[in-house]
């Protein structure tokens, strides 16, 4: 398996420090904040809209661009499945594959989201209140790169187990709505 720095595999980019927010109506661009990546890299909607005007073309997302969160105790990342929709805050650094023959985007993604990797970011940020990965800090991580086959592999079974969480998530909630009403039938008196 090949060890390679990410600067090999990526180009590494900043995101937006100056926006102008708009209305829905206006033509514009969803504006990706810290608030909109969880710690498993899951994007959480509920995005301002940045004047389309307003925004650089290197600012723009492209489909299969990853995001990391560079400015945050919490250095997720995720990967944007749609082109030309997306802007982030200064707060990430936006990845782009040199080449899709060495690199999956989405094991990428995974890899910055694991132990190895976070573990890498916990070192470099160590004694900060708001620790920071640069664009240099995050060029000099080792990525582990398997084969194209062995990265789908690593990725399908990845998404198969994200998926079975959100739906026994789902159950939890469901069984403790019924569990909470039951007893409050119970201390009612409306079951015996």
């Amino acid at each position: 398996m090949k060890e390679l720095f990410l600067n090999e595999l990526c180009n590494i980019r900043i995101g937006i420090s100056k926006f102008e927010e708009c209305e829905e109506k206006i033509p514009h661009y969803y504006l990706i904040q810290l608030k909109n990546i969880d710690e498993n890299g899951i994007i959480i909607e509920d995005f301002k809209n940045v004047d389309k005007n307003a925004v650089q073309l290197n600012h723009i997302i492209r489909e299969n661009e990853v995001i990391f969160k560079a400015k945050s105790v919490n250095n997720a990342a995720a990967i944007i499945k749609e082109n030309d929709k997306f802007i982030a805050t200064f707060h990430f650094l936006i990845l782009s594959l040199k080449s899709n023959d060495v690199l999956e985007p989405e094991y990428l993604c995974w890899y910055l989201n694991q132990k190895y990797a976070q573990a890498y970011f916990r070192k470099i940020g160590a004694g900060s209140v708001q620790p920071i990965i640069t664009k240099q800090d995050l060029g000099g991580l080792k990525i582990k790169v398997p084969t194209i086959e062995k990265q789908h592999q690593i990725v399908n079974i990845y998404k198969s187990w994200i998926k079975e969480q959100q739906l026994l998530k789902e159950k939890i909630e469901i069984k403790d709505k019924y569990i909470r009403k039951m007893l409050e039938m119970i201390v009612k008196g409306n079951l015996k």
